[in-house]
């Protein structure tokens, strides 16, 4: 990693990952894997990016990892972490992963399968618009760390590297405790916004604000099992606030009739609250709603 330029791989380029992989490749080279209709679109007229700023990259894309990369940002969806690592593992070397995902358990499934890995959340805000096409909707901050204290000097490298690509990135000592912070966070927005099918800012609305402190009192509570001591309430309704007119990452799923991420946030974080006695009815419903809207809009 002593280079400048680095080769960093998007393995998983749906909407967040397309949106770091067109910034990064400003200064990098870089390759984008995923779906066969999304990279045939790179291929023949690049990733056309659309929103906050609109720009067209001229990428290389893939169906398979190649191989060949100094960094890896995996940016799968957390169901697919343990299938994306099996794939790739026969032809790792050495590369540094990056876990850019939402929920909980990524980075422990990635550590089975390599030491150099790196944890990272981001409140930046990407849609997918259409193969080869993305929108740009939130700008937001990246943290990054280690996943163990060897990898330290990597992480501010990756820091760096966001940082010079127009973002902003940050690093934290403590990656593992924002991973589960920004997991309360979603667990609180995401599956009421799915399940309703409204923008993130429609939950300030009077009728679903019960909810909504039910929700922060059950996540926070896990938080301070956690030893995460944050006013989440007041954090909540920060990001609730700045990305009012998102449509979040859930909701985007339901509409594009594909599974969610519910196992892999609410989910884990119901899965440790019944671990510590901690009761979590607010959550265990929207969960139950959550997957029955999931089966729903998938038979259709």
């Amino acid at each position: 990693m002593e280079n400048d330029k680095m080769k960093i791989a998007i393995l998983g380029a749906g909407a967040i990952g397309s949106l770091f992989g067109a910034y990064l490749s400003r200064k990098n080279d870089v390759i984008f894997i995923g779906r066969k209709e999304h990279v045939d679109k790179i291929n023949s007229r690049g990733l056309i990016v659309e929103g906050i700023e609109s720009f067209v990259v001229k990428g290389n894309g893939y169906i398979e990892y190649p191989g060949g990369a100094d960094i890896i940002f995996l940016t799968v969806k957390s169901y697919d972490t343990r299938n994306a690592m099996e794939g790739i593992k026969g032809i790792l070397n050495n590369e540094l992963i990056v876990s850019l995902q939402n929920g909980i358990g990524n980075v422990e499934i990635i550590s089975e399968y390599t030491e150099n890995v790196i944890g990272a959340i981001t409140t930046e805000a990407s849609t997918f618009v259409s193969p080869g096409v993305i929108r740009y909707t939130g700008k937001g901050i990246t943290k990054v760390g280690e996943i163990g204290k060897k990898n330290r000097e990597k992480a501010v490298k990756v820091v760096s590297l966001i940082n010079e690509s127009g973002f902003k990135a940050e690093y934290t000592e403590r990656i593992v405790d924002e991973i589960w912070i920004k997991a309360a966070l979603n667990s609180c927005i995401n599956p009421l916004t799915a399940i309703l099918e409204i923008r993130n800012g429609d939950l300030l609305e009077e009728n679903l604000l019960p909810i909504i402190d039910c929700l922060i009192d059950e996540n926070g509570r896990v938080l301070r099992e956690l030893n995460i001591d944050i006013n989440l309430r007041d954090i909540l309704f920060d990001v609730i606030r700045k990305t009012g007119e998102n449509y979040s990452s859930m909701l985007q799923d339901i509409m594009h009739k594909k599974r969610t991420e519910i196992d892999q946030i609410t989910g884990k974080i119901i899965e440790y609250a019944s671990r510590h006695n901690i009761e979590m009815p607010c959550s265990k419903t929207l969960y139950f709603m959550m997957k029955e809207k999931e089966r729903i809009v998938q038979l259709k």
